[in-house]
């Protein structure tokens, strides 16, 4: 298994076009990771590991927590479709790495993701109020499992009757949550989790998320194919039609981002619109942000 890793570039704009004060580093596998870059250390396959002292053992370590992540999250879906009495084994449809060999996945592997996140303290009266993470919801894959590192609070999630919740660091715990395509596949019974991260103020934070991916030549059109009509009517039997169509996954609405590769690369490009025009230039980047 090869380890790129991505130092994200520019300021990353989140839901309410504040910028977040966040550092962070993005990593995934990656099986088709040339050659020629698996073992030199100016590669950005083992940049993340450059200023943690021996890259191997830090490659590691980091690819471990992975496949116990990835691992942990095949298992944990099958609990949710338990919950919802969708039948077994239903999501191995997705993931091809799932280890039931009598459920192999037709699709690209999925792409699961690490990030590493440092949350600075506020330097004065004036940045004491900073965000560390404006308020949205998790678009880069299935589940979330996020670890908090430490005992800094920071890590907030809204409440259904519209209240922020404080969801402080508990000893060997993960915070899950569900991610968009999970919403728009159930037309909202299951609902992403709506959060945000208050910048500290005394002691930098940390914090690990692992994004359970979804094969990127995947649709959300297939997705809600293996949803039963029972879960997907749910929140229409509880709420109405009306309250579903207001609150319906926006990106996924619009036939453009139906394949999961081009919703992702429409989130990025709109968080870090900046490094898109420089990169891709105006006409690619105003396509995906219009």
């Amino acid at each position: 298994m090869v380890w790129v890793s991505h130092p994200v570039e520019g300021l990353e704009i989140s839901t309410d076009y504040i910028g977040d004060c966040e550092d962070r580093i993005n990593g995934h596998p990656n099986e088709n990771c040339p050659a020629s870059e698996k073992r030199s250390l100016s590669s950005p396959c083992l940049l993340l590991f450059l200023h943690l002292g021996e890259p191997d053992v830090h490659m590691l370590t980091a690819s471990s927590y992975h496949d116990a992540l990835a691992s942990l999250s095949y298992r944990f879906v099958h609990l949710v479709e338990e919950a919802f009495n969708i039948p077994p084994h239903t999501f191995d449809a997705f993931f091809s790495a799932a280890g039931d060999s009598d459920h192999k996945s037709s699709f690209l592997p999925p792409q699961h993701r690490l990030k590493l996140l440092k949350y600075p303290p506020a330097r004065d009266a004036a940045t004491a109020n900073r965000q560390g993470v404006g308020a949205h919801k998790d678009s880069s894959g299935w589940l979330t499992f996020l670890y908090q590192v430490g005992s800094e609070p920071g890590l907030e999630v809204l409440g259904r009757d519209g209240t922020w919740m404080a969801a402080p660091p508990l000893p060997d715990t993960f915070v899950v949550n569900f991610g968009n395509a999970f919403e728009a596949a159930t037309d909202g019974a299951v609902c992403a989790t709506v959060h945000r991260v208050r910048a500290p103020r005394k002691k930098t934070r940390y914090s690990i998320p692992f994004f359970m991916g979804l094969p990127l030549d995947l649709t959300v059109s297939e997705i809600r194919s293996y949803i039963p009509e029972s879960v997907k009517r749910m929140r229409r039997d509880d709420e109405g039609e009306e309250a579903v169509r207001k609150t319906a996954v926006s990106s996924f609405l619009d036939p453009r981002w139906n394949s999961l590769g081009e919703s992702q690369l429409r989130k990025w490009i709109r968080s870090h619109e900046d490094v898109a025009r420089k990169w891709y230039g105006d006409e690619v980047t105003n396509y995906y942000v219009s």
